[in-house]
């Protein structure tokens, strides 16, 4: 229901743009812009298969050679300028998503109101502001990469926010400050069936600008809730056997242990924040950038680090650049429910439970390390070509952010991923 009324909110602005008052100069003017990757990518592993996203059910290795979906995208934006203190914005865009298809999502939709020339007021669905490149995450022409790292972005899969924030930007003594607040909510599927709910999203960030450097500081807190037909069924099982073995005297200490693991992790309203730190550098010639992102995942009972740095230099229409990126998510690790002690019937039902949360919501850990070499060209003033090469390495044993893995996939082996775009704005 919100969502559909953040979608009508942006809707109607649009189409109600011509009733701008005649007075208002700039009203009633719209503007459409584009952008667009056209990508391939292969991967060294043939058992699993390398996604731009996790929200991407398949992607190049296992189940293709050379892929193009990974990378490849298209969008849309429409903007507005209603009065000469209301503007509006729609954007749409088309990418591989979770249910394997291209099909077109509404990634902005909402209205701005302009109070001051230095404050400003936005509803409706807005882009999530965790990372320096938030705003741009998807445009491939206005980033280094052809990819965003995935050992951070891959973190935090949700770009969007359904609600509202207000900001302002100031500049003086040849600093420009900007503060960001936000409040509000989203949804977001996942192709394991998972669907993923943040509710009472609140968070800010500011971003300090002088010179050649910028600074970006931001913290979101909001409450996480999985629903999915095997999580359900996981701990309907847990209640299900702790209410019989609670009716039992001697096994109902189990019961107990079995109803409090329930209530303790049952990913309901569980609280997620995440703080990440950015900056950039860049006088002209060469630029350095990088991130460092730590959440706290109650929903996953999972913690997590991820950074990234990279370093370019621009030669006429070459930039050459260099990204290492880091990731390692750690499980506070629930100890397994005693089964000793139960019948056999009893004993082998709840091992399976156990094996069902130790290797889903509580078991989940990964750490890697990449060192990504890659290479821009700019072919004209909106377009580019981009040769990227991935060495990805993750710690023994380690999960990773492949998917459709085959049975014979080891974890932990190192993968090397060559990818091929074409980024487009227009």
């Amino acid at each position: 229901m919100y969502s559909r009324l953040t979608v009508a909110l942006g809707l109607c602005a649009l189409l109600g743009g011509g009733a701008a008052r005649a007075d208002d100069s700039d009203a009633g003017r719209f503007s459409l812009s584009g952008f667009a990757t056209l990508g391939v990518v292969h991967s060294s592993e043939h058992l699993a298969d390398f996604v731009g996203t996790i929200s991407q059910p398949t992607g190049a290795g296992a189940s293709h050679d050379w892929d193009y979906a990974p990378d490849s995208k298209l969008g849309l934006q429409l903007d507005a300028r209603l009065t000469e203190r209301l503007t509006a914005v729609v954007q749409v865009v088309a990418q591989h998503q979770y249910d394997n298809s291209f099909a077109p999502q509404l990634e902005w939709a909402n209205l701005r109101l302009r109070l001051t020339p230095d404050l400003s007021v936005r509803a409706g669905r807005i882009a999530l502001p965790i990372f320096m490149v938030s705003d741009t995450r998807l445009v491939g022409y206005a980033n280094p990469w052809l990819r965003p790292p995935p050992e951070v972005y891959n973190t935090v899969p949700i770009t969007n926010n359904d609600g509202i924030d207000v900001t302002w930007r100031g500049a003086r003594a040849g600093t420009t400050t900007t503060l960001q607040l936000i409040a509000g909510r989203a949804e977001h599927d996942f192709p394991t069936g998972v669907d993923v709910m943040a509710r009472r999203t609140v968070g800010g960030n500011i971003t300090v600008e002088r010179g050649a450097t910028a600074l970006h500081l931001h913290y979101t807190s909001a409450t996480l809730t999985l629903t999915s037909p095997t999580i359900d069924q996981l701990f309907n099982g847990y209640t299900a056997l702790g209410q019989s073995l609670e009716a039992i005297p001697p096994l109902a200490p189990v019961g107990a242990q079995a109803l409090a693991l329930v209530n303790g992790y049952r990913p309901v309203d569980k609280a997620y924040s995440a703080l990440s730190l950015g900056f950039n550098y860049d006088p002209g010639g060469w630029f350095a950038t990088g991130e460092w992102v730590g959440e706290h995942i109650g929903v996953t009972t999972t913690d997590g680090r991820s950074a990234y740095a990279t370093l370019g230099v621009r030669i006429r229409s070459l930039t050459p650049y260099l990204t290492f990126a880091t990731v390692a998510l750690r499980a506070r690790d629930q100890p397994a429910l005693p089964t000793t002690a139960l019948p056999a019937p009893l004993d082998a039902a709840m091992a399976q439970l156990n094996y069902g949360f130790e290797h889903g919501l509580n078991g989940f850990w990964g750490a890697e390390h990449s060192w990504s070499g890659g290479l821009r060209y700019e072919l004209m003033r909106n377009a580019d070509l981009k040769l990227q090469l991935d060495h990805i390495t993750p710690n023994a044993g380690s999960d990773s952010f492949e998917v459709d893995r085959l049975p014979a996939f080891t974890p932990g082996k190192t993968v090397n991923v060559i990818g091929v775009g074409v980024d487009f704005v227009f």
